[in-house]
């Protein structure tokens, strides 16, 4: 099942273990003061600066985020409210992935894949930088269900298309997949563990 809300800029596909949230806030923008609850992993799919503010507090110092880069916040247990403000010239753009469990994250070690390197660990995320040359290709199989985030190029995952930036496919746990590259490509593979 896929829900949209009509927050201003952000999508989201909600599903039993997890939500993908797609946020994009035009320059000049200020969020709500919204609340996360459950371990919030993100990939930056454009290089907006922002600013935070934790609740009536001072905005923290210009955060700036290269397209790409992953950001995981450990909110389970310990959630925490704040407001974003888009400072600069860019949009703020990213695909975060939130993991629904209060407990029992997975152990499994990394699946190993050439195309693929671990870029970070949490307890209830890795995620994999995936690079592939056009018409290269890669199977494999993750024992936890996978969002895999397009950065560059444009990509099939199993028999869904991926060609904007921030385009994003969820494959279920066990399921083996190939992803094929139409373009040059350059993705993030995030297990939710």
């Amino acid at each position: 099942h896929t829900r949209s809300f009509h927050v201003t800029g952000v999508q989201t596909c909600a599903l039993p273990i997890l939500r993908v949230l797609q946020v994009n806030l035009p320059v000049g923008y200020t969020t709500l003061d919204h609340e996360h609850s459950h371990d919030l992993l993100t990939v930056n799919v454009e290089n907006g600066p922002t600013r935070t503010r934790d609740g009536a507090g001072d905005w923290g110092a210009v955060r700036e985020r290269a397209v790409g880069a992953v950001n995981v916040t450990e909110y389970t247990g310990r959630a925490a409210s704040h407001v974003v403000r888009v400072v600069g010239e860019k949009a703020y753009r990213l695909t975060g992935v939130e993991n629904v469990r209060a407990t029992g994250w997975s152990t499994l070690p990394p699946i190993q894949d050439s195309a693929m390197a671990v870029m970070m660990e949490s307890r209830a995320f890795r995620a994999y930088s995936l690079q592939l040359p056009n018409g290269a290709s890669t199977t494999h199989i993750h024992a936890v269900p996978v969002v895999v985030v397009l950065l560059d190029g444009a990509v099939e995952v199993g028999s869904t298309a991926l060609a904007e930036r921030g385009a994003f496919a969820v494959v279920p746990a066990g399921q083996s997949h190939a992803v094929r590259a139409q373009r040059d490509v350059r993705a993030v593979e995030v297990e939710v563990r």
